[in-house]
């Protein structure tokens, strides 16, 4: 389970990229803003634009569709501690 929220420079996926390069990351957060219901929305920048020839702009995600980026240690997957997120 993911904390939040989660700081800026932090490598993320959001939880409906359901394939494994998906954990290492493929949005990095830019900002975070709290919300009403005590849910945070991230501004993200993606790795890649969503669809092919379309412009690479920022995106918002809920804290709910948002997970920190993993990597495989000794054979499972690990969270990214916070100095390896940028």
């Amino acid at each position: 389970m993911t904390d939040h929220p989660l700081l800026p420079g932090t490598r993320v996926y959001h939880l409906g990229q359901r394939w494994s390069e998906a954990l290492d990351g493929t949005a990095t957060v830019i900002s975070a803003e709290e919300q009403r219901t005590g849910g945070w929305e991230y501004l993200v920048q993606c790795d890649q634009p969503l669809y092919e020839g379309h412009p690479n702009e920022p995106l918002h995600w809920a804290s709910y569709h948002t997970a920190k980026a993993m990597e495989v240690h000794g054979g499972g997957w690990e969270v990214l501690g916070e100095d390896r997120s940028e």
